[in-house]
Order: C-alpha cells, then structure tokens, then sequence
C-alpha cells in the first residue's frame, strides 16, 4: 500500500478541504463565519492594493492565499471582481499551469499511483477540446448548478480511448448517468473512471497497460454529444483530474 506524501499532494488536500467546508456550511448554516471570512477577505483587499503598488513577491503571495479565500466566499468574490477581474478564473488557471508550485514530478507521480513502469500519464486522447472543468458550473442539459466531479472532453465518435497508467479494469458497466462506463484502479488509492462510451475495448478483471486501448469515444448515457467524461479520484475523494492527467492539451 503507497502511503500517501501529504506535502506532495497539496491539490488533493485543498479539494478535500473545500469539500468538507462546503458540506460544513450546508449543515451548519452559521453566517457568523461567513461574516469573519467576509470581514477578513476586506481587510485582505486593503493590503493586497497597498503591496500592490509597493510590488515585489509579498503582493504575488497574498493574491494567491486570497483567491483561494474567495473560493469559499461568493459575497467577496464579486466585489474583487471589479479589483482584479475574475479571481477564481485565475486559480483554475494557475493549477492547470505547467509551472505550478504543487506539480507532480516524475517520481512523485510513480510514487503516488504505484506504478514506477508508467510515471508519466499518456493522454488518453489523441486530440479533443476540453468542453467543462471540474468543480461549480451550470449542467448544460439540466440547466442547474452543480459540482462537476470530472472533466468533459468532447472528441469525435468512435476515437480510441487509451489507460493513462497501467492498472486493473476493475468494473465495466452502464447507467442512465454516464451511458457505458469503465473504471480502473492504478495503485495508492487512485481510480478514474471514463463514460459516455460507445464501446468498451477492455474486460472487466484484465490488467492494462498505459497507452493500450480500453474503450471509443461515444455519447450514451446523459449526453449532449461526441466526449468522455473522465473523473478521479484518491482513496474515494474526487480531484482535479489535471492533477494527474495532461488535460491542459485539450483547453
């Protein structure tokens, strides 16, 4: 069993942390808090614009703990807005950069998933355009707000879908949800879960490994057209699949 480096895997905990927040805030209904993390973010903007004129490394650092705040707090968020622009667009693009501060290097990523033989992730796309994010967005069937568990990439029907890492095809199925679905678990806790096929390559039980073929592209289940849609997760807790996967060749 990979025992997880906490230090190594900073994006996992953050949407672990916001995750409990989240439910937190829905059982609790405390405006009390949402006060003090409204107060704190003010006084955050305040200083924020006086290192802003000041420049230097102090400013940069406040503004990225401060996006992270406004994450959790929707009343500050907007007024930021007219400060800075969109601030949490800019936290969605900065952990999809290559350059990020809590990217996984090769051996970090061997170390995390188990598998020394498949330390880097082969995309599982040849080519796609990345349609929907993970986290908050707007169904686009439904018409309602929701929390986004995985990534959509649209793609064109029938396209191979490939393993990303060696692992074991653990399930096979279909539901009304994601159509025809597999799922794979890689090691150390982490699974990922690809839908809306139009058909799976691989058997329930075998071993794969990265860059074979697994499934095609499709658009069964709950489904505006052509994509998969593909989710991870870490010992049961979803997270950003462009923590793991190259997803930003498909922005």
């Amino acid at each position: 069993m990979v025992v997880h480096d906490e230090t190594r895997v900073q994006a996992w905990t953050r949407a672990r942390e916001k995750k409990a927040e989240r439910e937190k805030r829905q059982a609790t209904g405390h405006w009390s808090v949402v006060a003090v993390q409204s107060i704190a973010c003010c006084v955050a903007v305040l200083l924020a614009l006086l290192l802003r004129m000041a420049g230097g490394e102090a400013y940069s650092s406040l503004r990225r703990s401060f996006q992270q705040a406004l994450a959790r707090n929707e009343w500050v968020a907007a007024v930021a807005l007219r400060w800075d622009g969109d601030p949490l667009e800019k936290v969605e693009t900065e952990e999809l950069s290559d350059d990020k501060e809590d990217a996984f290097t090769d051996e970090e990523t061997a170390q995390l998933t188990g598998l020394p033989s498949a330390v880097e992730a082969v995309a599982p796309l040849e080519s796609g355009t990345l349609t929907s994010g993970y986290g908050e967005r707007i169904h686009p069937i439904y018409g309602t707000q929701e929390f986004h568990t995985g990534v959509d990439i649209a793609a064109p029907m029938g396209a191979a879908l490939l393993a990303s890492y060696d692992g074991e095809v653990t399930e096979v199925g279909e539901n009304d949800l994601l159509g025809k679905f597999i799922r794979l678990q890689h090691g150390g806790g982490v699974e990922i879960v690809y839908g809306h096929c139009e058909e799976i390559v691989a058997s329930q039980g075998a071993m794969v490994r990265a860059g074979e073929r697994i499934a095609a592209v499709g658009s069964t289940g709950v489904s505006t057209g052509s994509h998969v849609h593909i989710r991870v997760s870490v010992d049961g807790d979803t997270c950003d699949p462009a923590t793991l996967l190259p997803i930003k060749r498909y922005v």
